[in-house]
């Protein structure tokens, strides 16, 4: 977000971006479990980021399976190259905290936490 601030400005307050991000992630979230309770259930299919790490094939082919589409050899292959030419930390390793930005304890934890239960409960499924 800084560097995209960056583009705008020469000046970033760094704790005013950190509560926006904050403010459009919670948005974004609440919005989100607004549309799975009201969603049928059909029309959605989640994607976990560790699933999609570790199982990506497999992950792609339940996905293509739930919304009934075909996951032929040439599709796995076509998968396989795009893993291969795009490995994780192409453009390097970023490592950065909550605490780095002040968002540290319980504020960044009762914002997004009706997400993070949603989440809980949708890993068990």
């Amino acid at each position: 977000m800084t560097r995209l601030r960056g583009l705008q400005t020469e000046h970033i307050d760094l704790k005013e971006l950190v509560e926006q991000t904050l403010e459009g992630a919670a948005l974004a979230a609440e919005r989100f479990l607004a549309f799975r309770q009201r969603a049928d259930a059909d029309r959605c299919f989640d994607v976990f980021y560790e699933d999609l790490l570790t199982h990506p094939i497999a992950t792609v082919r339940r996905l293509c399976h739930h919304f009934g589409l075909s996951f032929r050899p040439e599709t796995e292959a076509r998968v396989r190259r795009w893993l291969a030419e795009n490995p994780q930390h192409k453009h390097g390793l970023h490592r950065y905290s909550a605490q780095q930005f002040g968002l540290a304890g319980r504020r960044l934890d009762e914002r997004l936490e009706a997400y993070r239960a949603w989440m809980t409960r949708a890993r068990q499924r």
